[in-house]
């Protein structure tokens, strides 16, 4: 935990989406926040950035604008894109509406000890099951890979179990604000603050608190505004349906330090030596303990 040594006030900022300033897209997904009066950096010192807490009522649907097409092509026949219309369903009412959906052509089962589905052609026709290129599929939903099925066939058993739960992770991003941290190699930067396991069930509020009280540093010297994005475990915007969440962000000031790196051999080898003369007496006084 970071020490204020700054007679800078920290700032607190207490954000609800109904209260944004500009919605970038029209899910609400995508929100902007204009302060007042722009957080203001120093030239001797850094900002430290705490996402405080995180209130949100789990309003997700298992069918949503990122996992509603089916799209399959019939052998020497064209590719047809099936709409899901979007809802909270259990795997009986999803297999009943596939079913409803594409009554005569397939039909929907799976296998209550195995957590498997299955897709039979009613007349054994040969088929493979496509990608639209945008994520949006169903198909990891019902057990099956993001990629479909390649190969023809008259019926597909998927190799995975059924996934209803369409957020699993809510990472928060502010992309605005550029923070000093670590990602994975070849990986988009995202900005993320927190990232809150889901663990409510539909219709339920869950609450994060920032227990450890970690903090980023800010590379940016002025803050106008605020954008927040929420994205989930496979990095798609998440649709809260218009229902309220409220994040609690923190900015603190302290002053900037000086780093001293080893600049000879010399220095090297001595800071060398003192880590092996505290490991010694680590070792003494474990030993003394046992003795």
């Amino acid at each position: 935990m970071e020490i204020i040594d700054t007679p800078i006030s920290p700032v607190s900022l207490f954000l609800r989406s109904s209260s944004y300033s500009q919605a970038v897209n029209s899910t609400k997904t995508n929100l902007i926040f204009n302060l007042n009066e722009p957080i203001m950096n120093y030239q001797n010192m850094d900002i430290l950035i705490n996402c405080e807490s995180f209130q949100f009522t789990n309003s997700f649907y298992t069918i949503n604008e990122t996992n509603y097409k089916f799209i399959y092509k019939i052998l020497n026949s064209n590719a047809v894109i099936i709409s899901v219309p979007f809802g909270n369903y259990d795997i009986d009412g999803l297999i009943a509406k596939l079913n409803t959906l594409l009554t005569g052509i397939f039909t929907f089962s799976y296998n209550s000890l195995t957590f498997k589905t299955t897709i039979e052609h009613n007349s054994g026709s040969s088929f493979i099951l496509l990608d639209d290129g945008y994520n949006t599929n169903i198909y990891e939903t019902l057990g099956i890979d993001d990629a479909g099925y390649t190969t023809y066939s008259s019926s597909y058993t998927s190799p995975y179990v059924f996934n209803l739960l369409s957020v699993q992770v809510l990472h928060i991003c502010i992309p605005n604000i550029n923070i000093k941290s670590i990602s994975l190699k070849n990986t988009k930067k995202y900005n993320i603050i927190a990232s809150i396991q889901v663990v409510s069930q539909f219709g339920s509020v869950q609450t994060y608190f920032n227990t450890s009280n970690f903090t980023y540093k800010i590379n940016d010297d002025v803050i106008p505004f605020v954008n927040v994005i929420i994205l989930n475990q496979d990095f798609n915007p998440v649709n809260f349906n218009n229902i309220d969440w409220f994040l609690n962000l923190s900015f603190k000031f302290i002053y900037r330090k000086e780093l001293q790196l080893p600049t000879s051999l010399q220095d090297y080898q001595q800071d060398f030596t003192a880590k092996e003369e505290l490991l010694a007496e680590e070792e003494r006084n474990y030993l003394n303990s046992i003795q």
